[in-house]
């Protein structure tokens, strides 16, 4: 019991940290998944396409998985690549995003010249890239909001694992606690197996 009693004070503390960690982002990443849920609440406007073409030579020797990095240095692109794909004529197609922007790299076939398709995103668009960032890379900005993903992701389950200890050691009446608890469990499993459904 002694035990007990010294290990609840360095419990609590963790789970009031953790809550810390994690209540700052995800409070910015629940307003943004609520917006983009009711975005039928706001105006969109069509978003604005700008393109020109860049002559640019680029080295014969240079290999297709470095192209991403010398046209994004070369041309000053703000973003994360998220793909690249080749094309049946010989030229390669590069998709850089950030919140706000999206651009399309098309090399030509020659790889003498690159045309760029900046695509200002709307409100939505906008939510939903930040919603789709994934993976480091992309610089330090990208780096340090994957890395507060992961943290938030470890705060969280720490945050839940010592709430349900200090519950199942520090309630006397535990039905209520019960009752939520297995409803938010089996909650959770519906939605999950009914998307899993074929």
């Amino acid at each position: 019991m002694a035990g007990r009693i010294k290990l609840y004070p360095l419990l609590r503390k963790v789970h009031l940290y953790s809550a810390f960690v994690i209540i700052g982002f995800l409070l910015m990443y629940f307003v943004t998944g609520f917006l983009l849920v009711h975005y039928e609440l706001f105006d969109e406007k069509d978003p604005v396409v700008i393109t020109s073409i860049h002559e640019l030579s680029v080295p014969n020797n240079l290999s297709n998985e470095k192209l991403p990095v010398f046209i994004k240095d070369k041309l000053n692109i703000h973003g994360q690549r998220k793909n690249m794909s080749m094309n049946g004529d010989g030229s390669v197609e590069i998709l850089y995003l950030r919140p706000g922007h999206n651009y399309k790299a098309i090399v030509s076939p020659g790889r003498s010249t690159v045309k760029i398709i900046h695509t200002e995103q709307t409100l939505q668009q906008t939510l939903v890239t930040f919603h789709r960032l994934e993976k480091y890379g992309g610089g330090p900005v990208y780096d340090m909001y994957i890395f507060m993903m992961d943290l938030s992701g470890i705060a969280l389950i720490i945050f839940s694992l010592t709430g349900i200890y200090m519950f199942f050691t520090t309630i006397k009446r535990k039905a209520i606690g019960w009752v939520i608890l297995s409803v938010s469990i089996a909650y959770t499993l519906f939605v999950v197996f009914s998307f899993l459904e074929k």
